[in-house]
């Protein structure tokens, strides 16, 4: 070790903030909380607090090709705030080769790193030190991980999607199933604002109803430690890769405990026990798995950005539009198929204000020709109807059909001319032999079938569908395929029922 280096390890022992503010980890809870549990550690400044880091990463310039590295990094946090992250002070511990990510086999990869962690916390590293001159025990301790989100549920064993998708929140992860966009969204936001708080009460601005379940109780360290201290790890891939997954440890006789199966349990959210757990101190630490910043304000900000600005992925589509219908609420965000003439002089007066606003706080060299166009928008809907009959997407899309009709690039014209000429003449031969159909036009999958009055055959649409009626619906559904069956047909005539309690509409 050099001196200066030697000089550098010892910062953070006489430069720890003493008016209660915040600048580096050692002004943190977790650091307090490590030298009063563990004080024979803390008593020697120059022992290691570490934090480890790891991510995929793809090796080649060609972004299609998926191959996964992952680098496993460490960082001393003994230094100063310029120095504890700078590249030249960040450690390369190990590499765990691709082509695919470990995923829940990652604990095996670190299982020498660990060992070598329990080493230094156990028994030390005898280290010369070059500013006193005389060898000491080196220890050190690992005080949490770094990652992304997918990550962090390697690193911890936990999911990090579903239903219960918050590692901090675990069973209680407030969710809701959206049906339309098929995917889980973490609302209720309300119940962790105070009692008396307004938000709570306004039920219009939500979901339509009025919070008043308290913030839920965040597991502690011990519980989690607890749950996990049984928990059966099942490392490699399955072989059945179309079958469920099934625990490769467990012999023919055993079963899968009835927590594993039940999502309201303490443990169906862990995927397996972390290795971190071998580590003596890991139960104890405050903070274990770090929640990212750079990647929540990342997709964050993305999500709200690509909504404004209507981007390909936006979460603004029809889909979800149908979610706020199907949830009652937002009424004057469901999809509609009219306008309401009406409302487009509202409408323009609400987008003149929006703009007056953006001039406050926003430079005048921002507010070009395109910022004063959408102003007229509303007053040409109103005099030539809908916008997606006089925008120009269709036409966009058309212009890459033309495109594509480009085999010589010293002739472009000429071939996009020849192409469309070319498909002119093949639409028309189609048409006027009536052998098949255009391509843009749909075959009827069932003119091969013979017909007939009895019984109505014809080839799915699309593969099947599981699903499970009530028996309301099963006797709606059966009274309507006898009552539009060929063969019934005299049985109906001779005892009418009644028109009510059956739909007698034709099939289509």
């Amino acid at each position: 070790m050099f001196r200066r280096m030697d000089e550098d390890m010892h910062w953070h022992f006489s430069n720890a903030a003493g008016d209660g503010t915040m600048r580096h980890p050692v002004d943190s809870l977790s650091w307090s909380q490590i030298n009063s549990r563990w004080p024979e550690f803390a008593s020697e400044q120059r022992n290691l607090r570490l934090g480890l880091s790891t991510d995929g990463m793809n090796l080649f310039s060609i972004q299609n090709t998926k191959y996964s590295t992952w680098p496993v990094l460490l960082v001393n946090y003994n230094m100063s705030p310029t120095l504890c992250m700078k590249a030249e002070n960040i450690m390369l511990t190990m590499l765990i080769p691709g082509p695919t990510a470990p995923s829940n086999d990652i604990d095996v990869y670190l299982q020498p790193l660990i060992e070598d962690l329990q080493d230094l916390w156990s028994e030390g590293s005898e280290v010369y030190d070059a500013f006193s001159k005389e060898t000491f025990s080196l220890r050190a301790i690992l005080m949490w991980t770094i990652s992304d989100y997918p990550g962090l549920g390697t690193l911890a064993g936990c999911k990090v999607k579903g239903k219960q998708a918050c590692n901090v929140c675990g069973k209680d992860t407030p969710f809701r199933w959206l049906k339309f966009s098929r995917k889980h969204v973490y609302l209720c936001n309300r119940r962790r604002l105070p009692p008396g708080h307004h938000y709570r009460r306004r039920w219009s601005w939500f979901d339509n109803t009025v919070e008043e379940d308290t913030m839920p109780r965040i597991q502690t360290r011990v519980e989690i430690c607890e749950q996990l201290k049984d928990f059966r790890n099942d490392f490699g891939k399955a072989l059945d890769k179309k079958g469920k997954r099934k625990r490769s440890g467990l012999c023919e006789d055993d079963e899968l405990s009835e927590d594993e199966h039940d999502e309201h349990s303490d443990t169906w959210r862990w995927k397996n026990r972390s290795i971190f757990y071998d580590l003596p101190y890991w139960k104890n630490m405050p903070v274990r798995h770090n929640i990212d910043v750079m990647h929540v304000e990342k997709n964050v900000s993305d999500a709200i950005l690509s909504i404004l600005m209507q981007s390909s992925k936006s979460k603004d589509d029809l889909k979800s539009r149908r979610d706020l219908e199907d949830m009652g609420i937002r009424k004057n965000l469901h999809a509609q198929r009219v306008i309401d003439p009406e409302k487009l002089v509202a409408l323009e007066t609400e987008l003149i204000e929006t703009l007056c606003q953006l001039e406050r706080f926003f430079p005048s060299s921002l507010f070009d020709i395109m910022f004063h166009l959408p102003i007229h928008l509303s007053r040409e809907t109103r005099l030539g109807g809908p916008v997606h009959f006089r925008w120009i997407y269709p036409f966009e899309r058309y212009m890459k059909t033309l495109k594509a009709f480009v085999k010589n690039f010293a002739r472009p014209e000429v071939c996009m001319a020849e192409g469309y000429m070319a498909g002119e003449c093949l639409a028309f031969c189609l048409e006027f032999l009536k052998t098949s159909a255009p391509d843009w036009e749909n075959t009827n999958c069932n003119e091969d079938r013979e017909p007939d009055e009895i019984v109505l055959e014809g080839r799915p649409i699309h593969k099947a569908k599981t699903v499970i009626l009530t028996e309301t619906e099963r006797e709606i559904a059966h009274r309507y395929v006898l009552m539009n069956t060929a063969m019934f047909t005299p049985y109906v005539s001779s005892r009418p029922i009644p028109v009510s309690s059956v739909s007698s509409r034709p099939i289509p």
